[in-house]
């Protein structure tokens, strides 16, 4: 099927007819789609040619009806509410990620772990891919969602029952899951929300059969790597950072949340905002509702003064930053206090700002570049990458940094 010349879809049909004669029940029409699909054909493909074969065929009627069984979809499991608004142009790169394929019955990338600063999208846009209809055609087994935040057992208790899982005398809800999923012939998208390290992974990653794809959501980009590297193939789990839109999603964004289009000359305001809010999808969603009401002015002031208007996103990001470790805290405060905004930093300027080789500067910018707190400028030309802090952890941590500074004064 993969030579030089490729037959049509009706010889197609009469191979799978033949193979189904010489090997018998114990060849399933699973096995059949994950054989062809390596080769590009659909399930779709091989029922319609099938259904244009013109002559009657009782064999032909046999396969049609065991055909059928390979197009069946369980569909979304245990999805969170669709938000009521969405925008994010990776989706595209991120779903051809998840339908690639790296052999018979082996999925490229077993394990995907979304990652960025805290409100930028990471779950919207697992949620989103949830909903389309090629990744729903693609996992048969179903698309099935995990809160990384519940307790594990509970959790595959409520997977299994939604699937229709019974278990064997003696077995928990995690080995149920676990002995489902790990068959070859499971074919699922398993998304893990916000998960921390430690047993939700381990429960619902280990032993995972290879057609199985995990997408994790995450602020700990490198230790989620490496937790779900521990029982899938390191060359098979890739980390994608998610970070701000660019300035026509943005737009789009704003729009979609006003109800309007934005005309040229409001659209200036806007822009600026946004550059200032490093295009953060969450911040711009509340500058959105707040502009609409009352304007956009006043909150530019407020950000062009480096104050941070919105309670939730200081929150957030304060949220975020306790999640590091010490030494996270100090290289991050350490730039926050030595950067300039317009110009960003160098590797070397950060290794001469933490009193370090640029090899260590590198790798402690490699982590926290992994959980969107620090962004590589796009560069042109013989420059050197620039990097800086995330614009919305800056302003919030700038706060914070200089508040604590009075308070040690003070002391």
């Amino acid at each position: 099927m993969q030579g030089r010349k490729r037959p049509d879809g009706r010889s197609l049909v009469r191979l799978l007819l033949t193979f189904r004669r010489w090997i018998g029940s114990s060849w399933s029409a699973d096995d059949a789609l994950d054989g062809i699909s390596l080769a590009g054909w659909s399930w779709e493909t091989v029922l319609s040619a099938a259904n244009h074969l013109l002559q009657p065929d009782g064999d032909l009627d046999s396969f049609q009806a065991w055909w059928q069984i390979a197009g069946r979809t369980r569909g979304a499991v245990h999805l969170p509410p669709l938000l009521s608004f969405y925008v994010n142009p990776e989706g595209e790169t991120l779903k051809s990620a998840l339908l690639q394929m790296g052999g018979y019955r082996a999925a490229r990338w077993r394990g995907l772990i979304l990652t960025g600063l805290t409100g930028c999208g990471k779950t919207a846009l697992a949620r989103a891919l949830a909903d389309d209809a090629q990744v729903l055609r693609a996992f048969r087994d179903g698309v099935l969602w995990v809160d990384g935040s519940r307790q594990p057992q509970k959790e595959a208790k409520r997977l299994c029952l939604a699937l229709g899982l019974e278990r064997a005398p003696g077995e928990r809800w995690v080995e149920c899951w676990q002995r489902w999923a790990g068959a070859s012939e499971r074919r699922c998208l398993l998304i893990i929300d916000d998960a921390p390290p430690g047993p939700t992974l381990t429960s619902f990653v280990a032993g995972l059969g290879s057609q199985v794809v995990v997408l994790v959501t995450t602020q700990l980009g490198i230790e989620i790597r490496a937790a779900v590297a521990r029982w899938l193939p390191a060359e098979t789990v890739m980390a994608i950072v998610v970070g701000g839109l660019a300035p026509a999603a943005g737009r789009k964004l704003v729009e979609l949340i006003i109800g309007r289009a934005l005309p040229e000359a409001e659209w200036d305001a806007v822009q600026k905002i946004g550059e200032l809010l490093g295009w953060h999808p969450e911040a711009l969603r509340q500058a959105a509702i707040e502009g609409r009401e009352v304007g956009w002015q006043g909150m530019l002031g407020e950000l062009s003064a480096g104050r941070m208007p919105w309670i939730e996103i200081k929150r957030s990001v304060m949220l975020q930053w306790a999640r590091l470790d010490h030494g996270q805290q100090k290289s991050l405060a350490a730039l926050i206090s030595r950067e300039t905004l317009e110009t960003g930093f160098t590797t070397a300027e950060a290794a001469q700002c933490w009193q370090v080789g640029t090899a260590i500067a590198s790798r402690r910018l490699w982590r926290l570049e992994h959980c969107g707190l620090v962004v590589r400028e796009t560069t042109t030309g013989a420059d050197l990458p620039r990097l800086r802090v995330e614009l919305i952890a800056s302003q919030v941590l700038t706060e914070h940094i200089q508040q604590q500074e009075k308070q040690s004064g003070d002391g």
